[in-house]
């Protein structure tokens, strides 16, 4: 069975913290500091670390800076005395998974442990669920509000991952790229605006006022109001697909490419089509205007 370690030089609380997990049915290991901790670690991996804050040899923050860079696949539990609190959120930020204050332990620790442990398990259970996954479809509609678009392309970058589809450089590229695709379909195809006219808009000297007037007016009124953008993902280790399609009356790709890098370069603004092209894929656009597809394969 395997068991939860304890770093714990007071004979007297490690004793405490033995009955109280013993009564709920888990093993312990007992050591008296971190660096012993760490030894017992190379022969049998527990299922969680308790560790205290103050110890000889290693203390309970640097046990748990230690565990991140050699186990961090073994959650550690910081044990701290009254006072602490300020460490214990240091210990978090350093990458503990929980603490428990040790006037609290009766109350407190068996809990703690538990629900640590639970979400450990999720994580385990949604990596072999991941490896027997092949490919992931979602379909997703947008109203013409820019501020929807970053979960998706979130989404995106999650699946990909999870998927282990490309490196963090592929998967922002491909989110950068998407991003792009989304927001030109709201402007120039559900909203029909020009270049010229969102271009005027933005050069005004007024914090981009002016440019987020312009498109939340028309997106008010007939008939923007009521058009969607329609994005269809699908990932899997073989290739990405990101479909992407609005309601308007379909904008010319050519179009598009005129946009200048101020434009591009600047926040809450239509992007360049540059940045669409900038993921290194494949770009189909339909012959009316109103949908394109960014393909990028992967080798295995």
């Amino acid at each position: 069975m395997a068991m939860i370690l304890i770093a714990e030089d007071s004979a007297t609380q490690a004793a405490q913290i033995r009955m109280l997990l013993a009564a709920e049915g888990y093993e312990t290991h007992v050591v008296g500091d971190g660096a012993a901790a760490l030894e017992a670690i190379t022969t049998q991996a527990p299922l969680a670390v308790l560790t205290d804050l103050q110890m000889p040899n290693m203390d309970g923050l640097e046990l748990v800076t230690a565990m991140r860079r050699l186990h961090p696949q073994i959650p550690v539990i910081l044990m701290t005395a009254f006072g602490s609190e300020a460490i214990a959120i240091q210990a978090l930020q350093m990458g503990a998974a929980s603490y428990v204050p040790k006037k609290n332990l009766k109350q407190d620790l068996v809990s703690t442990v538990r629900e640590v442990l639970d979400v450990v398990q999720a994580k385990q259970d949604d990596a072999r669920v991941c490896q027997c996954l092949v490919e992931v479809e979602a379909e997703f509609e947008l109203l013409n509000l820019i501020g929807n678009v970053m979960p998706i392309v979130g989404f995106l970058q999650d699946t990909m991952r999870r998927l282990d589809v490309g490196d963090e450089g592929d998967r922002l590229r491909l989110g950068v790229a998407l991003d792009a695709a989304i927001q030109n379909a709201v402007y120039y195809g559900n909203l029909e605006f020009t270049i010229e006219q969102l271009q005027s808009a933005y050069h005004l000297d007024d914090a981009g006022r002016s440019f987020q007037r312009l498109v939340h007016e028309r997106s008010l009124m007939q008939p923007y109001c009521d058009r969607k953008v329609a994005i269809r993902l699908i990932v899997s280790r073989e290739k990405v697909d990101c479909v992407v399609r609005h309601e308007g009356p379909g904008f010319d790709r050519a179009a598009t490419e005129e946009l200048t890098p101020e434009l591009a370069l600047a926040v809450d603004h239509p992007p360049s089509w540059l940045l669409v092209k900038s993921f290194g894929g494949r770009i189909v656009f339909d012959p009316g205007g109103r949908q394109l597809t960014l393909s990028k394969p992967f080798r295995l």
